[in-house]
C-alpha cells in the first residue's frame, strides 16, 4: 500500500502517529487487494474538533471518510470502519460499471 501523510496531519505529531498506527489495520481490512491501493491521511479542524481524514483510492475509484481520533485507536472497530469504506469504494465502482454496461446495451439495440 502506498501511503500518503498530507502536510496538515503530518505537521501534528499525534495525529500523525494515530494516523500510522491504523495503517496496518487498514491493509488488513483491505487485505490482498492493498497493494494497488494509496491511502492518503489528513487532518480536517471542524471548529474545536480534529478529525483524521482518510482516502483510499486504486485505478477504479476512491472513498472519503473522516474519523475521529480515538475511533482510530482500537483496531477492532478501526478494522469495522475501514472495510465498510472499501466496501463503499467496491459498490460505487460497481454501481458505475452497471450504469455503463446498460449504455452500452442501450446503444446496441439503437442499431
Amino acid at each position: 500500500m502506498k501511503v500518503i501523510y498530507q502536510p496538515e496531519l503530518a505537521e501534528r505529531k499525534a495525529f500523525a502517529e494515530i494516523a500510522e498506527a491504523a495503517t496496518p489495520v487498514l491493509e488488513q481490512a483491505i487485505g490482498a487487494p492493498a497493494a494497488r491501493v494509496t491511502a492518503t491521511w489528513g487532518l480536517r479542524v471542524d471548529g474545536s474538533r480534529n478529525l483524521i481524514r482518510l482516502t483510499i483510492a486504486d485505478w477504479s475509484g476512491q472513498a472519503t471518510a473522516e474519523f475521529e481520533p480515538a475511533e482510530l485507536k482500537v483496531p477492532d472497530p478501526a478494522w469495522r470502519k475501514f472495510l465498510r469504506l472499501w466496501g463503499d469504494l467496491l459498490q460505487e465502482v460497481s454501481e458505475r460499471i452497471t450504469r455503463e454496461l446498460k449504455t452500452v446495451g442501450t446503444e446496441g439495440q439503437d442499431s
